[in-house]
């Protein structure tokens, strides 16, 4: 975020939202985090994560929480960047909020730090909106 929302605004987005029912999403043919964000085998557990994300929204989902993992972005950036939107863009395709959290041991200040400047240069200075999101 670029600023602190208002009192009003925040309001504003819940009464849109409405409650959060979600998970922790990882897709049943992934043996861990890693294993999720990695560029092996990334086609079949895409297609798992369609699936599977199609079930979060028949039975009521409207969230998933996808923990990503420093150590895969750090080996592999471009795909870890890849695989972050191909995930951003299924959840978009079955109405899924997504809460992006970021993980591992090495998860200090300065791996934050760099994760939120990732992610601000990415995204939050281009005129990308929910929705657009490819």
């Amino acid at each position: 975020m670029l600023r602190k929302w208002t009192e009003s605004e925040a309001w504003d987005w819940k009464k849109q939202t409405g409650w959060l029912r979600g998970c922790n999403f990882i897709g049943s043919d992934c043996c861990s985090r890693i294993d999720m964000w990695q560029s092996h085998n990334s086609s079949e557990h895409l297609e798992t994560a369609d699936r599977e994300l199609s079930h979060c929204k028949k039975i009521g989902f409207n969230t998933v929480r996808l923990i990503v993992e420093f150590d895969v972005w750090l080996q592999e950036r471009e795909s870890f960047m890849q695989m972050l939107e191909k995930y951003i863009s299924l959840c978009d395709k079955y109405s899924q909020n997504v809460m992006i959290v970021l993980a591992n041991e090495h998860n200090s200040a300065e791996v934050r730090s760099m994760f939120r400047n990732l992610w601000e240069n990415r995204y939050m200075h281009s005129d990308i909106t929910r929705g657009d999101f490819p």
